[in-house]
């Protein structure tokens, strides 16, 4: 089952363009370590599909629903009711390269028509789901822990199911501290940030997540602002969740790390998704120049 389809996703700040029509499907189970070299856009990829970014043009799709505004450019049908179409086709241009001119050349304006704005409109009846319900599912790992330095690791854990999915304290607290076992932090349960080490902070923004029930976890560079010897701690804990079948989409570095538990390679460079395949495929046979070079530099 299909649980994230990313479809022609374009993130522009200002005149930076960080990603590029970057396409990728997950299916449920799937772990995928997004890979590539610094400023390629991998992080803005994963903060796009939980939202913590605007993308500028493509659609996001979580579990059937669209959580993005839909892009009238990947619907040909959309386009067919505008009134740019109307034009060009007055002109005597055919069907498709009325679209793709219209597509490549970014003429649609706001306002094309009753007939293209009901069907957007319908779009979004028939597919669009509010950002909050979606980040019920979707949790987030950052790269820089972001606990709630006041709270204490416990109340740190049972914040978002009280509040956000209305679990009892009794109950928020059951599972805190059944999670915060399973990554070896419950006897830190009462200690404040500020008292853990980083590779502890990490591994407590975790359980936090799982806290959530998410259905899909993305994991942003977890261990790049720790220290070597707090990686392993780190990595053994995602291991261990990834036996669990959970569905996991990481941005690494670590390149033994995402060969050993991945399922699929996405090598990014300059915003454009190079190549997708098995690790076993990616790291031994790379089909594109830029990927040898890549690994070349990093094993």
């Amino acid at each position: 089952m299909q649980v994230i389809e990313v479809k022609g996703l374009y993130k522009d700040f200002g005149a930076l363009h960080v990603l590029r029509g970057v396409s990728l499907n997950v299916e449920q189970g799937d772990i995928i370590s997004i890979i590539g070299p610094s400023g390629s856009g991998k992080s803005t990829l994963l903060r796009s599909i939980n939202l913590l970014e605007k993308p500028t043009y493509g659609e996001i799709w979580v579990e059937g629903k669209l959580i993005t505004p839909p892009d009238p450019y990947l619907h040909w049908d959309v386009i067919r009711t505008s009134h740019t179409y109307a034009a060009l086709r007055a002109e005597g241009m055919d069907d498709e390269p009325a679209i793709m001119k219209i597509k490549k050349e970014d003429l649609l304006k706001p306002h094309e028509g009753g007939a293209y704005n009901r069907l957007m409109k319908q779009i979004v009846k028939d597919h669009f789901e509010d950002t909050y319900s979606v980040r019920r599912r979707v949790g987030m790992v950052f790269q820089h822990f972001n606990l709630f330095p006041h709270m204490t690791v416990l109340e740190n854990m049972i914040y978002a199911p009280m509040k956000v999915n209305k679990v009892s304290r009794e109950a928020a607290i059951e599972k805190a501290r059944a999670l915060l076992n399973d990554v070896g932090m419950l006897p830190k349960i009462d200690a404040y940030p500020s008292k853990l080490s980083g590779g502890q902070k990490q591994r407590v923004a975790i359980a936090r997540t799982l806290a959530m029930s998410p259905d899909i976890v993305l994991f942003d560079e977890p261990t790049s602002a720790l220290d070597p010897e707090m990686v392993k701690e780190v990595l053994d804990v995602i291991k261990k969740l990834a036996e669990t079948g959970m569905t996991m989409i990481l941005v690494t570095h670590e390149m033994g790390f995402a060969r050993e538990v991945s399922d699929r390679i996405c090598f990014l460079d300059e915003g454009t998704l190079i190549e997708d395949a098995p690790p076993d495929v990616f790291f031994s046979t790379p089909k594109s120049a830029r990927a040898k070079e890549f690994l070349d530099k990093v094993l």
